[in-house]
């Protein structure tokens, strides 16, 4: 990503430029003084289905048939040069964007959107942890996370009962409990039936449980990066999990990745909370596979799946009626609710809490939209910084080697995660 985009300063320099030469707010805002909604609004964002096809745009011209909207699906990397490029040329900024939890320290900083808390959001209203990825070093709110993505583990009943001798959650729970607990039921199970049953069909979600534990820092108060006090215990227990066998490591996508939900094979999913409508949902839509949902396990602790802000451009040819939009579905109780009963999402707004049970048909009485809620207040507020999508990128480099190094070890993998970051970041300090 880095070598297509261009350098930061030079992107403040033409934001600052573009927003001096633009009325901030122009036209008529969408909004009538009889409150009637009427006018365009125009979309970009990596989220998909949440705006579209049956999503949050799609369900706002239901209920305000004179507004339309113009929606542009990118993947994340693909928008922000989108942005830049954007900026640069002078073009026309969309009314409402996503930034990725990837750059949002840098797109925050560029005050590029409306500020919302001059509209009647505040950042007391959403859980701790979704603040940092809302404001710029002002302090501004630019944004608000569309969703609280934790982690956890789903067990197929059934499956449990077979094989781990149990469907009792709570018996369940204590065999997950621990890193040790997990990996000694793993290979207990492999060991009972000659290696045909194993835990978990997949790698990737486990990659995202160490890239994105909650509370997580890549960088000190001084701006230096500390990865060995940081990192090399990720490697450690990383490098435990994959040895002990209990992983299949089925490529995303494949045939056997995308049956993980419902094949006789693998006892347990990695899984995160927009997993109903992205995962369940389209594999099992008559709800035949009966899951428990359990937390992971607590001395590592679990993971916040990144997550994406959507906020106003102060470009925006209709900002009322934009502001509106997004307010009604990220920040009042009726909205955030039609977001989490049509699309799964559960929003990090505290109020939600007390919308009632959230029920999902391979769960039973199963109150799944409770359990990730209770999470959210247990989060810590995730500090980001510029450097993100770097480290990002060089843990990624040293994951697959460990896939393919039967011998490598967790200096060794931090010693290339070092040097990848050093090629890109040649002037920063590296603990």
């Amino acid at each position: 990503m880095y070598k297509k985009v261009f350098s930061i300063g030079l992107v403040l320099l033409l934001a600052l430029f573009i927003s001096c030469q633009r009325t901030s707010g122009t036209g008529t805002g969408g909004i009538s003084a009889t409150g009637e909604r009427e006018g365009n609004i125009v979309i970009w964002s990596l989220l998909g289905n949440f705006y579209d096809n049956g999503g949050i745009a799609d369900q706002y011209q239901r209920m305000h048939p004179k507004v339309t909207y113009e929606f542009m699906n990118f993947q994340s990397d693909d928008l922000f040069l989108r942005l830049q490029q954007t900026l640069a040329s002078g073009g026309d900024l969309p009314d409402v964007m996503d930034y990725e939890s990837g750059w949002w320290k840098r797109a925050n900083d560029m005050d590029l959107r409306i500020h919302l808390q001059n509209h009647g959001v505040s950042t007391d209203d959403y859980m701790d942890f979704a603040v940092p990825g809302m404001l710029d070093s002002n302090g501004n709110i630019q944004g608000i996370n569309y969703a609280l993505n934790f982690g956890a583990i789903a067990i197929k009943t059934d499956m449990a009962r077979r094989y781990l001798g149990t469907d009792n959650r709570d018996e369940i729970i204590q065999m997950f409990s621990t890193l040790d607990r997990m990996i000694e039921t793993g290979q207990r199970v492999r060991a009972e039936t000659n290696n045909r049953i194993n835990l978990f069909g997949s790698w990737l979600f486990f990659n995202f449980w160490f890239n994105f534990r909650t509370g997580f820092a890549n960088e000190n108060a001084a701006g230096e990066l500390e990865f060995t006090r940081n990192h090399l215990p990720v490697y450690q227990n990383q490098l435990r999990i994959w040895r002990s066998g209990i992983v299949t490591n089925n490529a995303p996508g494949s045939p056997a990745y995308n049956a993980q939900m419902t094949d006789d094979v693998n006892i347990a999913m990695m899984t995160a909370t927009g997993d109903i409508f992205y995962t369940f949902l389209p594999n099992d839509p008559e709800g035949r596979v009966s899951l428990m949902l359990i937390p992971l396990p607590a001395d590592i602790g679990g993971f916040q799946l990144g997550g994406t802000s959507i906020g106003v451009m102060k470009t925006s040819r209709v900002p009322d009626l934009a502001i509106d939009f997004v307010k009604y579905f990220l920040h009042d109780v009726e909205g955030v609710r039609w977001v989490r009963d049509n699309l799964g999402s559960f929003v990090p707004l505290k109020a939600a809490a007390d919308l009632g049970p959230y029920t999902f048909q391979n769960f039973g009485n199963f109150d799944y939209g409770g359990f990730y809620m209770s999470l959210g207040p247990t989060v810590p507020p995730i500090p980001y910084s510029l450097h993100d999508p770097v480290v990002s990128q060089a843990i990624a480099v040293a994951q697959q080697e460990m896939l393919v190094n039967p011998t490598i070890t967790a200096e060794q993998l931090l010693q290339i995660q070092i040097d990848e970051v050093r090629a890109r970041l040649p002037n920063v300090v590296i603990r």
